[in-house]
């Protein structure tokens, strides 16, 4: 062949071989850190290794079994839902994490050891194809069709686990909601104190540990020391003065929340798909106009303020929703779209950029829409005092 000017196809082989396998290299962490970056929250299934690993990185190793101070600090001991497992993964894990935390803030934990958790699987399946081409050599055997299949399968699969990433990065409402609420305290006048309750739901989309602001913390220049609460105890979540301890609350259903609170924040989360034609649902706009008049709800009663119950708030939507469309048929285009843009700016942050994709892709397409419906599934809810 080499008399001919030719050349032997394995060296060109062997090379493109080498080019993919730099390639992967580089393309699984960078997703691993992708979907980080989507999706930073946790269910149920993983928090309870999470919240180990905290456990273990803030209050260290409970090797004298009478530091019933310690013990009872940890989230297995303190939390009743908690299921009993091992905490060898936890152990490493937080070893592995821990030089890393030195060099970073403590609001970074969650990503870093998560990050972690996920390279370390990279580095992994790398040792597991260095063993098998160690084993076998990279043309043991003839499997240009196989090759060829597998490129296919990998490419669906890397488009399926696209979809289910943007899906999962809707899904963490209990996440979500704590950032925003934490959002909403760095902004406002607060006490010394706030206690935070979080209903069942919140604790199991998302809601963690190294979520937490540590207490005390600074709000607004200030110091304040916060307390977060999960109880889930039937009967002690229907007496009244369990409640009067609370400055706000993240629940599912505001209802279940005996005194007076408001909603101060609605975060949606995903529900299945939807498939909507011309003229069908809200746009982005209209369902921000329907929050916002029940996020600032109040009644009157007997000549005081109160906060509003389910249906007030129900009939304050549906009444919003109405009168929208009887303003918007006397508005000008311009007046129309200055109140749009008003309404995004003041409440961007409850909607993020799925509902401008949506509408984006809604307005490209006539108005037709396959996609994740999105409906309410938290309230950040705030104690009226007074």
């Amino acid at each position: 062949m080499q008399s001919l000017g030719l050349s032997s196809p394995f060296p060109q082989t062997h090379n493109a071989n080498m080019i993919l396998d730099a390639i992967f290299t580089v393309l699984l962490p960078t997703l691993i850190l992708l979907h980080l970056f989507l999706a930073p929250y946790t269910k149920v299934e993983e928090s309870f290794n999470i919240q180990a690993t905290h456990d273990i990185l803030t209050h260290g190793l409970p090797l004298n079994p009478l530091n019933t101070t310690l013990l009872n600090a940890y989230d297995h001991i303190s939390f009743p839902g908690a299921v009993p497992r091992t905490f060898i993964g936890a152990l490493l894990l937080a070893a592995v994490s821990k030089p890393i935390l030195l060099l970073t803030s403590p609001g970074k934990a969650q990503y870093i050891v998560r990050a972690v958790l996920g390279l370390w699987n990279a580095r992994c399946l790398f040792s597991f194809r260095d063993t098998l081409v160690a084993a076998f050599g990279e043309g043991n055997l003839k499997y240009t069709v196989g090759a060829a299949l597998l490129v296919v399968s990998s490419l669906g699969s890397l488009a399926a686990s696209t979809g289910m990433l943007l899906i999962s990065s809707l899904n963490y409402p209990g996440g979500q909601a704590l950032s925003t609420l934490h959002e909403i305290l760095a902004r406002t006048p607060q006490p010394s104190e706030l206690n935070i309750h979080m209903d069942v739901l919140s604790c199991m989309t998302g809601v963690t540990h190294f979520l937490e602001l540590p207490s005390p913390t600074l709000l607004n220049n200030h110091p304040t020391k916060i307390h977060y609460d999960k109880t889930e105890n039937s009967t002690t979540l229907v007496t009244p003065s369990f409640w009067y301890q609370f400055d706000y609350a993240i629940m599912q259903d505001p209802a279940l929340a005996i005194g007076k609170w408001e909603v101060i924040d609605t975060i949606y989360a995903y529900a299945g798909i939807e498939f909507l034609r011309p003229g069908d649902g809200t746009s982005f706009t209209e369902h921000l106009e329907r929050i916002y008049a029940a996020n600032n709800l109040t009644v009157l009663h007997q000549g005081k303020r109160e906060a509003p119950t389910s249906d007030d708030v129900k009939s304050a939507v549906e009444d919003a929703y109405v009168e929208l469309g009887k303003e918007e048929g006397h508005m000008t285009d311009n007046e129309m779209e200055e109140r749009r843009l008003r309404i995004r700016a003041e409440e961007m942050n409850q909607f993020g950029a799925f509902n401008l994709v949506r509408d984006g892709v809604r307005g490209v397409t006539r108005g037709w829409w396959v996609g994740p419906r999105m409906v309410p599934s938290l309230r950040i809810l705030r104690q009226v005092r007074g």
